[in-house]
């Protein structure tokens, strides 16, 4: 082989997950002829540098540091070819201005980073307040604040370690115990062998550097070349390094594409921020960073938020060699998480998928009803005196006909939540929950032909049932987990926590008990598997024993250590509360189910013995703390946001219009493709993505996506097929998939606007 072929494989290895036997045959091959070489140069005058260098670089390959051994088969070439540079002295304060910098970067552009690495870093009085703090409510004149301290800076983190810095200054153990410290490993700024800037670990006195020892510029070019580029992907980025790879990745991204940086070591990440720039974010924000024990945290809802399931196959996870192999541990943990959040994501999609219809219509009917009611926030406020109680949360499992009794003895003295398909159940054993659940969109109608269940408090969301909700004579409290909902709050500067369903009406019930500061939550009826054969208790639907063979049901671990089965819905639901058990060790979750699956790290008990814990406590009247919540919206602001629906009945034709022409273009381009024509293609299909981007950022046409959502999931994955292979050789069949959708998204726009109109003219406005 060639120098030039040498140098072209191997600079392909710096991104390889698996090294192969194939892989291992062209490493050996190209280790012969750097034998040759230093054979052939051994009298020259770089001859006994040469073979030291084949020796350093057999026992790197040999212990598999691959990357490593990249670098070295490059300085080795340099050697030969000397080509070597002069390396300049590392200016301590190019260093501390750097660091400085890009805090004022994050400040802007970074802010859960920011904020976690001021709090840290300039640990006071006000920094203990802060992390006892559960409502921040004065974010940004925090943030203002912490920004006149970054003068103060004078290098500390250059030679010291974060952890010796942090525990010299006090900072409390909290905000240190999420954080990965190596005790072995020494970190150093440096420069490589060609003058960049580099972090060297010193690992039980092995050396490797963050990124290439030899020529960072390089390895980022090497993998973007090697990461497969589509115009909307998401790229999960394993380690910061020295910053090369993510600004590599952030220079040749477009605004479609979003770059999640994980960084898993937090002595590596300060030293790193001395010597790169992070990049400004002036249009959109593309670019997060999550360093673990400073923001990591964060990470699950921007995933979440930006990694939607449509967009499932063009996610790829990019990663150095050097960050594989020397944080395996930690990468195989964040694979398992981001695959638990696509399950989770995928999970809520679907539902929203074959509820699409339903859910926009709900939305619909129930905003004026639920601008009258209060926000999830205002509901923790009343709810605050009451806190230190203990809440049930009542599913409707088939464990419920054993133990449904045993809420007569808590009833007044612990809050009762109860699932809305359980009410029918506890209401004819005389039983009346304090607060019920409603999230679903569709649901059987005799779920709720009880009509006392009209004045019970209810949590619900928008998307619930209009024909509960709009009939209910009780206090409700609506959920903000939806965009159309948000942008209400937002436009008139409402508080309120942004919902996590967890994807059933239980889980709600528990989400909400969290966030509202209860401390001990018990589950009763959470089967969220067969007991006996069924799925719910008696009293509901009158189901016989169900076949979980025909129903393809899942096998699981039971309460009582006995095989179960369930479906992939309820296995995500246990998860989620298995998740939320282990994300807040201060909350304490006992499981009084006594059946269905059992659910790690969540200790059983009876119903009885948890009833008997709270028997002696005094009879609370909760529907008087309950009924104490503030409205969300003025009698002014209600009355603005009816009148908004009329607004939005015109404008689904105006974007009617707008669809209907884009619609004929691509009709027309079509046609002169047919024909062989050469046509370019690039303002139609700018003006097919600024159609998306509208999608994304307008309030109405998302419910009109999620109306279409069906048709969407039949069709993506089509679409994305056609990326990958078809868009090149077959862009009529990309513009005909492409034509489909948005004829889909022209006919729901204006099926949309027309319940828009007849809200408006039902309200008498």
């Amino acid at each position: 082989m060639t120098e030039s072929e040498i140098i072209s494989y191997i600079d392909n290895l710096y991104c390889y997950e698996m090294v192969d036997n194939v892989v291992l045959d062209r490493i050996n091959e190209i280790f012969g002829n750097l034998c040759e070489i230093t054979v052939k140069d051994a009298s020259g005058e770089n001859g006994k540098e040469l073979s030291f260098l084949l020796q350093e670089i057999k026992a790197t390959l040999e212990n598999g540091e691959i990357a490593k051994g990249v670098d070295l088969i490059h300085l080795f070439f340099d050697v030969k070819n000397k080509r070597l540079v002069d390396l300049m002295p590392i200016d301590r304060e190019e260093l501390i201005d750097t660091f400085k910098s890009n805090l004022r970067v994050m400040y802007k552009h970074y802010r859960s980073l920011f904020f976690g690495v001021m709090i840290r870093l300039f640990y006071d009085e006000s920094a203990k307040t802060l992390i006892d703090t559960t409502d921040i409510d004065d974010i940004d004149n925090i943030l203002d604040r912490y920004i006149d301290k970054i003068d103060l800076y004078n290098g500390e983190l250059i030679d010291s370690s974060f952890r010796d810095y942090a525990l010299k200054l006090q900072v409390d153990e909290r905000l240190l115990e999420d954080c990965n410290f190596y005790d072995n490993r020494k970190y150093y700024i440096e420069r490589n062998f060609t003058g960049e800037k580099i972090v060297r670990i010193v690992d039980n006195g092995s050396n490797y550097y963050h990124a290439s020892g030899y020529d960072t510029k390089r390895e980022a070019e090497s993998v973007f070349k090697n990461t497969k580029y589509q115009f909307d992907a998401a790229f999960i980025l394993w380690g910061l390094g020295n910053g090369n790879i993510y600004n590599e990745f952030f220079k040749n991204t477009n605004d479609d594409n979003e770059i999640l940086c994980i960084e898993p070591d937090v002595e590596l990440f300060f030293k790193a921020l001395h010597i790169f720039n992070l990049p400004k974010q002036e249009n959109k924000t593309k670019g997060f960073v999550f360093v673990k024990g400073i923001n990591d945290e964060a990470f699950d809802q921007i995933f979440t938020m930006l990694v939607t399931p449509q967009r499932a196959p063009v996610i790829t996870t990019v990663f150095s060699m050097v960050y594989l192999r020397y944080y395996q541990d930690e990468f195989y943990k964040v694979k398992e998480k981001i695959e638990a959040l696509h399950k989770h994501a995928s999970m809520l999609y679907n539902v929203s998928v074959t509820r699409g219809i339903n859910i926009v219509e709900n939305v619909i009917r129930n905003f004026p009803t639920l601008i009258k009611a209060s926000s999830v926030i205002n509901a923790c406020a009343a709810l605050e005196p009451i806190k230190d109680r203990t809440v049930f949360i009542v599913g409707a499992g088939p464990s419920l006909d054993k133990n449904v009794d045993v809420l007569k003895k808590v009833k007044g003295k612990a809050v009762i939540i109860a699932a809305d398909t359980a009410v029918r159940v506890m209401l004819n054993h005389g039983i009346v929950p304090d607060i019920m659940v409603t999230i679903d969109s569709k649901k059987r109608p005799e779920t709720f032909d009880d009509d006392r269940i009209n004045d019970i408090a209810m949590i619900c969301g928008a998307e619930s049932l209009y024909n509960v909700v709009t009939k209910h004579r009780s206090k409700i409290f609506c959920v903000n987990d939806m965009e159309f909902y948000l942008h209400f709050l937002v436009k008139y500067e409402k508080k309120d926590y942004l919902f996590d369903t967890g994807g059933s009406v239980a889980t709600s019930g528990i989400f909400f008990a969290m966030i509202a500061g209860f401390k001990k939550i018990v589950l009763m009826g959470l089967d969220l598997a067969m007991t006996d054969m069924k799925f719910h208790a008696s009293d509901i639907y009158n189901e016989g024993e169900a076949d979980p063979v025909a129903l393809d049901l899942i096998k699981c671990e039971g309460f009582d250590g006995n095989e179960v089965y369930t479906s992939s819905d309820m296995l995500a639901y246990g998860e989620w509360i298995e998740g939320l058990n282990k994300k807040y060790p201060d909350l304490e979750i006992i499981n009084c189910t006594e059946g269905g699956r059992k659910l790690k790290g969540i200790e059983n008990r009876t119903a009885l013995s948890e009833s008997l814990l709270v028997q002696d406590l005094e009879d609370v009247d909760f529907s008087y703390y309950i009924d104490k919540a503030e409205c969300t919206y003025t009698s002014k602001e209600q009355q603005e946001i009816l009148s908004s629906f009329k607004e939005y009945g015109e404008y689904s034709h105006s974007e009617n219009k707008k669809l209907e022409l884009l619609l004929a273009d691509i009709k027309v381009a079509t046609y002169k493709l047919s024909k062989n024509k050469n046509i370019d293609l690039s303002s139609l299909f700018e003006r097919i993505n600024d159609h998306d981007e509208s999608v994304r950022d307008n309030e109405y046409l998302q419910l009109v996506d999620i109306k279409t959502k069906e048709k969407q999931k039949n069709k993506a994955m089509e679409v994305f097929k056609n990326n990958e292979s078809e868009s090149e050789s077959d862009p009529i069949k990309l513009l005909q998939v492409i034509y489909e959708l948005i004829d889909e998204f022209r006919i729901a726009n204006l099926e949309v606007g027309e319940i828009f109109f007849d809200t408006y003219r039902n309200e008498g406005i």
